[in-house]
């Protein structure tokens, strides 16, 4: 298998990803109501346990030599979900759009797309299914 494979896929999926969670906050934000703007908040505080939870699990099942891949898309995508939800909260606190609370909670995001990150290119797989 190429080794550039697992960087492609993740920077592919980062652009992607980025780009539309850019688009929408700066696009539509100031043209929502408080409702519908209040009801992307809710969406945003579950997603970030979502993510959490994903992450958490891939993580568990590659650390009990579960047959799972580090480079396989899903692995990459929740790496990278996790790694812009802490990034894009540390932005909204520098911009002073969230408080320390939310920094706090979003943080761990960050820790396991990067612990994830270090699977991805540090670890090599041996018998994993893609």
């Amino acid at each position: 298998m190429n080794s550039k494979l697992p960087f492609v896929r993740f920077l592919l999926v980062t652009f992607v990803g980025a780009s539309i969670l850019i688009a929408t906050l700066v696009l539509g934000w100031k043209s929502l109501g408080h409702t519908l703007r209040f009801n992307l908040v809710i969406l945003l505080i579950a997603l970030h346990y979502v993510f959490l939870f994903l992450a958490l699990l891939l993580l568990l099942l590659r650390l009990f030599k579960f047959p799972l891949s580090n480079k396989g898309v899903i692995y990459i995508l929740v790496c990278t979900l996790n790694i812009l939800t802490g990034l894009f909260s540390v932005g909204f606190y520098f911009f002073q759009k969230t408080n320390i609370w939310w920094l706090n909670q979003t943080l761990l995001n960050l820790l396991f797309g990067l612990i994830m990150i270090l699977d991805m290119f540090v670890f090599q797989d041996k018998d994993a299914i893609s």
